[in-house]
């Protein structure tokens, strides 16, 4: 099954998460956790499908309530606006409350220092404690990238990284000793994951996996975004697309937009490390 991507044509969201979940046998794969995250991309405040369509989201949790009676968060630290404004406005908000889940902004999570010599730029980092005690749900949304050329789960881990100088600000002030007050003047500073860029942004997305990839995507493809990541077209696509192994959906879901793996750099760089571009399979239902 970890090489296997799973695609089923969307017609009822309840039923077809439902049939997701019980084809990835998860609820046997989750027996062991204590928390799920999940990551949707919400790099702004922007509807869906330029982002993770909160509906959706909700339809999940109620299938993943089904079968999982832990902790459920979902979490993310969006880059073109302040996260708390990106829950709130996109009605992730009620949905922590409707179902007395917890909202983490990555943004101001407690964050662990990490290092790994196998990395391209990224070889020592801070990331989100959280990421690494729970099981991760990446919920991207497929869409051509101006500088990525495309993105979907293994870019959307983006959204965990913070520029130095950011995390600098957080550590300096202790996040006022947990009570996660953080003054304005940080957010004029710039984006907030801007030196991925500067330092390459391909290698920082295969380097971000590496040191936490997702252990399951489920895309919802039921629309995708061409000629740019904010400000594209909406197209129908009409799938959820779902797999262990995100090298492998993002290199399906790149080539119902015209795309070959082989194009995108950070899925040339994570073939065979941190998944697989070639040789799985694809099952449909």
């Amino acid at each position: 099954m970890r090489n296997k991507v799973f695609v089923l044509e969307a017609k009822n969201l309840r039923e077809d998460l439902k049939k997701i979940l019980d084809t990835l046998l998860l609820k046997e794969k989750l027996k062991e956790m204590k928390k799920i995250v999940l990551k949707p991309n919400l790099t702004t405040n922007l509807p869906y499908p330029i982002t993770t369509d909160s509906f959706f989201v909700e339809i999940l949790v109620e299938n993943l309530l089904r079968i999982f009676d832990k902790e459920i968060i979902i979490a993310e630290g969006s880059g073109g606006c302040d996260t708390k404004e990106a829950f709130e406005k996109l009605g992730y908000t009620k949905i922590a409350q409707k179902y007395n889940l917890k909202l983490i902004d990555l943004n101001r999570a407690e964050r662990i220092k990490l290092k790994n010599k196998k990395a391209l730029k990224l070889k020592e980092i801070f990331l989100p404690k959280i990421l690494f005690d729970s099981f991760l749900i990446s919920l991207p949304v497929p869409k051509d990238h101006s500088s990525a050329v495309f993105t979907c789960s293994l870019k959307n881990m983006i959204g965990v990284y913070l520029s130095r100088e950011y995390v600098k600000e957080y550590d300096k002030e202790k996040l006022e000793k947990l009570g996660v007050f953080v003054p304005k003047e940080i957010w004029q500073k710039g984006w907030n994951k801007g030196e991925l860029h500067e330092i390459g942004l391909a290698q920082s997305i295969f380097d971000l996996n590496l040191y936490r990839k997702p252990d399951l995507t489920i895309c919802d493809a039921r629309y995708g975004v061409r000629g740019g990541e904010l400000g594209g077209k909406t197209f129908k696509i009409g799938k959820i697309v779902a797999s262990f192994d995100p090298v492998a959906s993002d290199t399906y879901l790149a080539s119902l937009f015209g795309y070959r793996w082989e194009e995108i750099e950070y899925l040339k760089l994570a073939n065979k490390k941190v998944g697989f571009a070639q040789d799985f399979q694809i099952e449909e239902f």
